[in-house]
């Protein structure tokens, strides 16, 4: 009876291990597809029903609410922009740079909903 009681413990431990290695493989390719969606993004194309003009519209949206002053120094770099001086340009752009894909992450959050919605689907579709 023992061994039984073994065999079912064995059992069930293989089968908790397999779901739990199967939720490891879907969170691996989710993150994946995250991923390749900020590219696509960035890329001006279509992620998961969401484009570049809606992260765009996110990103001055948030920031016209929170105060203009980050919009304004990124319109401001850009219509300053001189090539010979590239120091303090590049420094600027980096700032600009890190702080949308900061923002990129944040409307990834705020739209994560339908980031699932669409990945569960294309799975569904794979399968």
């Amino acid at each position: 009876m023992t061994l039984n009681a073994g065999n079912y413990f064995t059992n069930q431990l293989n089968q908790h291990q397999s779901q739990v290695d199967l939720q490891d493989q879907r969170d691996n390719a989710f993150d994946q597809y995250i991923s390749d969606g900020k590219k696509r993004i960035l890329n001006n194309r279509e992620f998961a029903g969401l484009s570049f003009s809606d992260f765009v519209d996110y990103y001055v949206g948030e920031h016209l609410v929170h105060g203009k002053s980050l919009v304004d120094g990124l319109i401001k770099f850009v219509a300053c922009h001189e090539p010979d001086s590239t120091s303090h340009n590049a420094q600027n752009l980096m700032a600009h740079q890190a702080f949308m894909l900061e923002a990129l992450d944040s409307f990834i959050e705020h739209r994560i909903e339908e980031i699932k919605t669409a990945f569960d689907a294309e799975t569904r579709s794979a399968a």
